[in-house]
């Protein structure tokens, strides 16, 4: 088997870790952007 494509760890669904050091992530990829309005919890963002 091509080391690339090699297996070390994963977690079905979610992440896989390749002997080549490349990580995928399988789930929850999406950006969220930062949210400008202001929360109960007082904590707001402009980053």
């Amino acid at each position: 088997m091509d080391s690339s494509v090699e297996l070390i760890a994963e977690v079905p669904g979610f992440i896989r870790l390749h002997k080549d050091g490349r990580v995928e992530r399988l789930n929850g990829n999406e950006r969220v952007p930062p949210s400008t309005d202001h929360h109960p919890t007082g904590v707001s963002s402009k980053d």
